[in-house]
């Protein structure tokens, strides 16, 4: 069995922790766990278990995925993703390029370090 070291993500340079289940990569995107990272951009973040759908929220910005599904709302038009949504030891897990992309910050892989870097607009 192969062991990888665990990927770290920093918000402005701030770690952000996840107690329970660490993010992962899958088809070669880093999936996080949703509110960690998306609150701490100043992000209200929404689980909606009977339609199994998250929203993410912030300024003007309104953000819809549903699990496995591959297209995500944002303020109403639909967009495709090349990952969707998954559910992990009982976790919601999002792409956090799109997401972060989509709510206007700035995003850095670093594949030797595995560590994603965002940089968002203040609060």
């Amino acid at each position: 069995m192969l062991f990888l070291p665990p990927i770290d993500v920093y918000v402005n340079q701030e770690r952000v922790t996840f107690p329970d289940q660490q993010p992962l990569i899958a088809h070669s995107r880093v999936l996080v766990p949703v509110r960690g990272v998306f609150e701490k951009m100043g992000a209200r973040v929404e689980w909606t278990p009977l339609v199994t759908a998250v929203t993410i929220d912030k300024d003007t910005l309104h953000i819809e995925m549903s699990i496995a599904d591959r297209t995500v709302t944002v303020n109403g038009q639909t967009r495709a993703i090349d990952q969707g949504v998954k559910v992990v030891e009982g976790r919601l897990l999002v792409p956090i390029r799109f997401i972060s992309e989509t709510l206007g910050a700035t995003v850095r892989w670093d594949p030797d370090g595995r560590t994603v870097h965002i940089d968002a607009p203040p609060r």
